[in-house]
């Protein structure tokens, strides 16, 4: 990957960002420091890292995907009203490879979501 002042911004915004941040939030954080970026170099310079395995891409169901630059393994908490993404440390040891129908299955990662109310959410009123 070719390094560039864009490319490093991103990666100075990821490092120890533990937000989950979408494309389009890391697009509009950089473009304060970065005005003439564009949307393409977000995007491509974020699907390189995880290509590379430097981000670590959370999928799910609803809503866009996250990034999260932390690689080490642990878990996830969503909460359903405010949408806030948190980190759970997880103790459990990520297996290198499974067997599905007997089949061997190589693992890249593991990753467990939690979905419920954050403490704020828990404690408001409308809860």
């Amino acid at each position: 990957m070719r390094i560039t002042a864009q490319r490093v911004e991103i990666l100075k915004l990821l490092e120890g960002n533990r937000t989950h941040p979408t494309a389009e939030e890391i697009f509009r954080d950089v473009k304060k420091s970065q005005p003439a970026i564009s949307r393409a170099t977000v995007y491509n310079t974020i699907n390189i890292l995880v290509e590379l395995d430097e981000l670590r891409e959370l999928v799910y169901t609803s809503g866009p995907r996250r990034f999260d630059p932390d690689l080490t393994p642990h878990d996830h908490a969503v909460c359903i009203k405010c949408g806030g993404f948190f980190d759970v440390k997880s103790d459990n040891d990520v297996r290198s490879s499974i067997f599905i129908d007997e089949k061997p299955f190589k693992v890249k990662s593991r990753d467990t979501t939690y979905h419920g109310l954050c403490q704020v959410c828990a404690n408001s009123n409308d809860s």
